[in-house]
């Protein structure tokens, strides 16, 4: 998948920031197997706590 991802969504892939591009489909094989009510819990129980900011956004 994470191949397939790179030819046929995002086509190129910044050295910078191909970290998070692992982040994010290792994160999707994680829960892959759960129903979307799960899924979305899961996705909330790791926001709790955590704040974004635009500065921290843009930078």
């Amino acid at each position: 998948m994470f191949k397939r991802a790179y030819h046929g969504t995002y086509h190129h892939w910044s050295k910078k920031h191909v970290h998070r591009y692992g982040h994010q489909f290792a994160g999707k094989h994680n829960v892959y197997t759960m129903d979307t009510l799960e899924q979305r819990q899961h996705v909330v129980a790791g926001m709790v706590g955590k704040r974004l900011m635009y500065a921290t956004l843009t930078a």
